[in-house]
């Protein structure tokens, strides 16, 4: 599990080499009042979180988008399924500049096989 709450100056998370970060086994992540934080993951930590099975995120005022897909890849559809076939429960609240979840079209819920829960509220300015 990995919490992060309360963290007014975080920016981004994926920055960092591949050796240095082994969330390989992650599987809950929990994201709270973190002010500055306009999207969650990178295309680079997204392909280390292949177990990810819960995302919840709440109360991030400047969050757009949850997920960066421009993976440099030319076909990414197998490296998106692989990313989220174990993701079941995505939790977004009180999220005001939220208007993707993510860019990539289309990102849809057939890239998520295994999601059963999809939990929305005060994400007013979500498009897609």
């Amino acid at each position: 599990m990995l919490e992060l709450e309360h963290l007014d100056n975080l920016e981004g998370m994926g920055h960092c080499p591949p050796s240095s970060m082994s969330l390989s086994k992650l599987k809950y992540v929990y994201i709270r009042h973190c002010g500055k934080l306009p999207k969650v993951f990178q295309a680079q930590l997204l392909t280390r979180l292949q177990n990810l099975e819960k995302l919840s995120i709440e109360d991030c005022s400047l969050l757009e988008k949850v997920f960066d897909l421009e993976l440099e890849v030319a076909d990414c559809t197998e490296h998106d399924s692989k990313i989220f076939s174990l993701l079941k429960s995505l939790k977004l609240k009180s999220l005001p500049q939220l208007n993707h979840i993510s860019e990539r079209d289309p990102i849809g819920l057939m890239h998520i096989p295994q999601l059963s829960i999809l939990d929305i509220d005060g994400c007013d300015n979500l498009r897609f």
